[in-house]
């Protein structure tokens, strides 16, 4: 199984990756989640969703749940819909389906995300001061 991430995982590769993080941290798990898609009929435009949904789900958590514990639990959920973000580029690259509106729909999914985010990260501030 580990040398078939691997494959996936140079197969998969872009050539310049956006920063360390990216190519060492969130892309490897990211093979291995498509690992376990590469066969199935799930497009890499249904894991941008997912990864959206996960991340708003991350961003409820931010806002909503107090304490330390949980803030570090909503950072975990929303890594791991990063992993997600890098899987649906890695498997439209390795089914060789990578398209413009694809890269689009990422690229507008994570903006979405990131404003989310924010004002979440806000709310729960509020809430802590008020």
């Amino acid at each position: 199984m580990w040398s078939e991430v691997a494959t996936i995982y140079r197969s998969s590769k872009k050539k310049k990756d956006i920063n360390w993080f990216t190519e060492w941290i969130a892309r490897p798990p990211g093979a291995v989640v498509v690992y376990f898609l590469r066969n199935t009929r799930i497009t890499p435009n249904q894991i941008t969703f997912l990864s959206a949904f996960v991340a708003a789900g991350a961003c409820a958590m931010f806002a909503l749940l107090p304490g330390w514990e949980w803030l570090v639990a909503a950072a975990l959920v929303f890594e791991f819909s990063f992993v997600l973000d890098c899987a649906d580029g890695q498997l439209a690259r390795l089914r060789k389906i990578a398209s413009p509106v694809g890269h689009l729909l990422d690229f507008l999914m994570d903006e979405l995300k990131a404003m989310l985010l924010i004002a979440c990260v806000a709310v729960r501030l509020w809430r802590e001061t008020a």
